[in-house]
């Protein structure tokens, strides 16, 4: 049986770990923020492994939900960041139709005040993200290149 003195090196460990990681989170924000793309991203879910936090699932009485947290790119308390949605899909019986209704809710926050396990993964993710930065940028280009051939054909 492992006692609480045998957890204090552990401890010390992991939080220098989890300062490290924030380090690498904090560079990363402060690169992307100087290259003033002012373009936002987030990993598809459904063409990426998500990033996996605990059991998500919770379910009650009549009612279940499940989330996933996704990684992306985006401008929240005023600054552009790294960030993670996460994307709440409750199903709620309803008695009158007879059938489970699907109803989303999104959440945002700084991806530095995510839990520490949703940072480490989000991290492994992070080339998935600058991809798509990029092929978001990419698309920006386009339109606004469609835009100006179309006000030039006014």
């Amino acid at each position: 049986m492992v006692n609480l003195s045998e957890l204090t090196p552990l401890a010390k460990e992991l939080n220098q770990t989890t300062d490290e990681i924030n380090g690498i989170i904090s560079t990363v924000n402060e690169k992307l923020a100087a290259l003033n793309l002012g373009v936002e991203a987030w990993l598809d879910p459904s063409t990426t492994s998500e990033i996996q936090a605990a059991d998500m699932t919770v379910t009650h009485l009549h009612r279940s939900s499940a989330s996933m947290p996704v990684l992306g790119y985006a401008k929240l308390e005023d600054a552009w960041q790294l960030a993670i949605k996460e994307e709440k899909i409750i199903y709620q019986w309803n008695d009158d139709a007879r059938e489970e209704e699907e109803v989303s809710e999104d959440s945002y926050r700084p991806l530095l005040k995510a839990s520490r396990d949703v940072r480490l993964r989000a991290l492994e993710q992070l080339p998935y993200l600058l991809d798509a930065l990029k092929r978001q940028g990419e698309a920006v280009m386009k339109t606004i290149a469609r835009a100006q051939k179309a006000a030039e054909a006014l």
